[in-house]
Order: structure tokens, then sequence, then C-alpha cells
């Protein structure tokens, strides 16, 4: 594990220490990285959101059926299988 030294605001100190103070977090490392987890997680909603926005907008609707789901299927097992 890597060890590091940052400085924070008198605001983000009194908020780590009335974290702790509550027992909602053990260590100021446990809080620290629940809230890198947090931001990983919603920058990842920020992409798949704007990944199902470039769809949407990408042209005409299709009609996705069993049939479809299917047929997707089958094409990504023959790719991953190199044929």
């Amino acid at each position: 594990m890597t060890q590091i030294t940052i400085a924070l605001s008198d605001q983000a100190q009194a908020y780590l220490e009335e974290q702790l103070a509550r027992g909602i977090y053990a260590t100021a490392d446990e809080l620290i990285t629940a809230l890198i987890l947090a931001e990983k997680q919603r920058q990842g909603k920020q992409v798949l959101n704007a990944m199902i926005r470039e769809g949407l907008n990408s042209g005409e609707p299709i009609a996705v059926t069993d049939g479809w789901w299917e047929t997707q299927r089958e094409q990504m097992l023959q790719e991953a299988i190199g044929e």
C-alpha cells in the first residue's frame, strides 16, 4: 500500500473528523477510499450516460427483439473465438 500526505482545508478536515467521530468510518483511510470509489462510480455513470445519449442520437431506431439479441450474441461469440 502506498502512503501519501495530503493537505486539507479546514472545512474538509472538520468533515473528516465529524465522520470519524460519528463512527461512519474507522479511519481517515477508509473515508478517503470510500470517496475515491464514489467518484469513480460517478464518473463511470457519466461515461455510460454519454454512451447512451450517443446511441440514442446515432440514427433511426431499430426493433430490438429476442432474435436481434441472439444474432448479436452469436456475432460476439464468433469474434471472441476469432472466426
